[in-house]
């Protein structure tokens, strides 16, 4: 597989990984803030940082080194090179569109709101 695809799959794990060490830790905050037991240990900083991070290391090699994973990760980014990208112009142009399309739609549907408001009143005035 191409190696500039390797660097890239490398890079994806390590920032997964990373991202996994900090929910953890937030998750852990969060536990020690709310269970007795958690708060007992928020004084050890194994618990509170070196879990984090030995998770986020695990998870890392975890991913780079085993290969089911490593080839399907090249071959997602092998998939993404093959895609067409549309220009800056096309992703302008489809941007607007969509915005006109959702204050279109949202004055739509807070008049039909506003109608159906006013004839719920009326008829229970009656």
């Amino acid at each position: 597989m191409d190696q500039s695809n390797k660097k890239i799959v490398t890079v994806s794990f390590l920032a997964f990984g990373a991202i996994a060490a900090y929910v953890l830790s937030s998750v852990i905050k969060i536990l020690e803030a709310s269970v007795s037991f958690f708060a007992r240990l928020s004084g050890n900083d194994i618990f509170t940082h070196g879990l984090p991070v030995g998770v986020g290391i695990a998870l890392f090699l975890f991913l780079q080194f085993n290969p089911k994973t490593s080839q399907w990760g090249e071959d997602v980014v092998a998939e993404l090179r093959k895609m067409v990208w549309r220009t800056g112009k096309d992703t302008v142009a489809v941007t607007i569109a969509v915005c006109i399309m959702v204050l279109v739609s949202g004055v739509v549907l807070g008049l039909l709101d506003y109608l159906s408001s006013k004839l719920i009143n009326y008829l229970i005035s009656l």
